[in-house]
């Protein structure tokens, strides 16, 4: 048997980071806007980064159980894959689509964290031409990789829900 930390800890330890996560940006974002007296291009993405962020969180939490019963079967705790409890079978389509949001949703707050920073730097690098160069370099790769990162998943795996239990392999593996 494998250790995975518990469900309760799992809400608890997510839940705190969340809130952590949101308070410092709302610190930040309130202390920039008494100093500047106005809201600048990084505080907009950093907002996308919080909504994103709260986002996932929410579907995540709405699906933390079928994650842990997923993860049993997956690792043979549970039950055999000749006896999936009915309830499994017929929520697999609903949850891998919330999961699927979830992994887009976390994957663009974490990419607005880091145009975050890129925005914050731009003021630095107009002073040094060379800096310049490879603030344009670092933005161009991450307005590509940014996309792509959210959307790999699909492009993994275009099926959803009970179509992917069909693509599996004939030995039941996918």
């Amino acid at each position: 048997m494998t250790n995975v930390i518990g469900q309760t800890a799992f809400n608890v330890a997510i839940g705190i980071m969340l809130a952590v996560a949101v308070s410092m940006a709302i610190a930040r974002t309130w202390i920039r806007f008494l100093r500047f007296l106005r809201i600048h291009l990084d505080d907009y993405s950093l907002f996308l980064a919080v909504v994103t962020l709260i986002a996932g969180v929410g579907l995540l939490y709405a699906n933390v159980s079928f994650l842990y019963q997923e993860n049993k079967f997956i690792i043979g705790m549970g039950f055999e894959i000749t006896s999936l409890p009915t309830h499994f079978v017929n929520n697999f389509a609903h949850n891998s689509n919330i999961q699927d949001a979830v992994v887009v949703m976390l994957t663009t707050s974490i990419f607005s964290v880091k145009f975050v920073f890129l925005f914050f730097f731009r003021q630095m690098a107009d002073r040094i031409r060379p800096l310049l160069i490879w603030w344009w370099c670092v933005f161009g790769v991450l307005v590509v990789a940014a996309p792509v990162s959210v959307f790999v998943n699909f492009i993994g795996c275009p099926s959803t829900g009970v179509e992917i239990l069909s693509e599996s392999e004939p030995d039941g593996s996918f």
